[in-house]
């Protein structure tokens, strides 16, 4: 409210999520282009997963393609900072590590800082390596094979570490066939 009656406002991270959801609630152009501005100025691997998150409010609906598609752009040219940030998270067990959020790295498979990521990530337990494998359709395992064979036989290894149940380890084994027979 400040803002609509001329006064100045610090635009943080802690409160950037907050201008986003009002100035969209109420449809106050300026304030949007505001906050949009300072997410594309300010934004850093360590905030990336909280402007995901906010792209992903039920109020954000309206402008939810703007900003995936800056978090998307943003994630390709800052790879590895934003997976050694993941990891870190992931290390320090805080902050967590947000599922959609790396449905989303999937799209960006043959990124080898994310695929560094996913490593960690498997190793982390068989639930993480359950979730990957349900979203073997985004990740190019021929693609990562052809142009990382060791990243790709480091996460087959991550993966098959955790393993637990039979039929995710057969889905492990066509996955490494399938790449076999190229």
């Amino acid at each position: 409210l400040t803002l609509l009656y001329g006064g100045k406002v610090l635009i943080t991270i802690s409160n950037i999520a907050s201008l986003v959801r009002f100035s969209l609630i109420y449809e106050i152009k300026f304030m949007w282009d505001l906050a949009f501005d300072w997410i594309k100025e300010n934004t850093t691997s360590s905030h990336i997963c909280k402007i995901f998150d906010i792209a992903n409010l039920p109020e954000v609906k309206s402008r939810k393609g703007d900003l995936m598609a800056f978090c998307l752009e943003f994630m390709k040219k800052n790879e590895e900072d934003i997976a050694q940030e993941l990891i870190t998270r992931l290390q320090d067990n805080k902050k967590g590590v947000v599922r959609d959020f790396v449905k989303a790295m999937l799209q960006l498979t043959n990124c080898p800082g994310y695929i560094s990521f996913l490593i960690v990530f498997c190793g982390e337990g068989s639930s993480n390596t359950n979730f990957i494998l349900d979203l073997s359709e985004f990740i190019n395992y021929e693609n990562l094979f052809a142009q990382y064979k060791e990243l790709f036989n480091q996460l087959v290894g991550s993966m098959n570490k955790s393993m637990e149940d039979p039929f995710r380890l057969k889905q492990l084994i066509d996955i490494q066939m399938s790449v076999l027979k190229m």
